[in-house]
């Protein structure tokens, strides 16, 4: 309650019950009688707001680890990814299937890593690979542009790459740029493996070279060269994945010199 006390105009005395005697003076205004029943409600509102807060504070304390739990957890995961990535990739590549075809036609699938271990440079199988080789370096087609070329490099030295390039760029650019240019086809390839005790092995392969226009019709033979590559070879310790299935030997020729004979358009000799 309030009450009216002696003193300044207009002053006005804040009494709670059982209190009697005590509160505060103010000089100007009305004064607010405040009972116990307003005090217990504000207490009331008080602690609800703050039981709120509580709440919203416990949520986001939750929500916080959660996230922290996924976020540790998607780390794992990508660094168990990154782990089988990792160990895939050092893995060596597969080791291709080898199919060995006798004289009469059997086919018989052999262990690549024992055929290699055990390479002789008198294995017909290498002279299949040099024969390969030939074929693609020294034919010029226009349906398969210079990719067979390129193929040929796996079988050479670094130094012997780049000595060939810049001997055959020119004119590898002309055949490419000009689609009505001569085509050259590889006939008559004979291959023979010259025996050394040791390596580098020695071979030497004859071969025709034909130039002949495709045209709409058959093909119109142009001239005709007879090549004579003498080479030297020897066997690499490891194939690596990139030429495992162009020179699954590791047949590596470190030198090579071409002779050539023009024998015309009527025949050899």
């Amino acid at each position: 309650m309030s009450e009216r006390r002696g003193g300044p105009a207009g002053s006005w005395r804040l009494v709670l019950p059982g209190c009697r005697g005590t509160g505060l003076v103010h000089s100007a205004g009305p004064v607010r009688t405040l009972r116990a029943g307003s005090v217990g409600r504000a207490g009331t509102v008080a602690e609800a707001k703050a039981e709120e807060f509580s709440d919203l504070w416990g949520e986001l304390i939750h929500s916080g680890r959660w996230y922290r739990s996924l976020t540790v957890f998607l780390a794992v995961v990508v660094l168990v990814l990154l782990v089988v990535v990792m160990v895939q990739a050092s893995r060596p590549a597969p080791m291709p299937l080898v199919v060995r075809v006798d004289e009469v036609g059997r086919a018989e699938v052999v262990d690549y890593q024992v055929e290699r271990s055990s390479l002789d440079q008198n294995d017909p199988v290498v002279g299949y690979f040099l024969n390969s080789f030939v074929r693609d370096h020294f034919e010029r087609r226009h349906a398969l542009r210079a990719e067979r070329w390129q193929r040929s490099l796996a079988f050479m030295t670094v130094p012997l790459q780049q000595r060939v390039y810049d001997e055959a760029v020119e004119e590898l650019t002309v055949f490419v740029s000009t689609p009505d240019a001569p085509e050259f086809v590889i006939e008559n390839v004979v291959v023979r493996v010259v025996p050394q005790p040791e390596p580098p092995y020695r071979a030497e392969v004859i071969f025709d070279r034909v130039e002949q226009f495709g045209g709409m019709g058959a093909p119109v033979e142009v001239a005709r060269e007879r090549l004579t590559l003498s080479l030297q070879f020897v066997f690499a310790d490891s194939v690596p994945a990139a030429a495992l299935l162009v020179n699954p030997l590791g047949l590596v020729i470190t030198f090579m010199d071409v002779q050539r004979q023009l024998v015309g358009v009527d025949g050899l000799g």
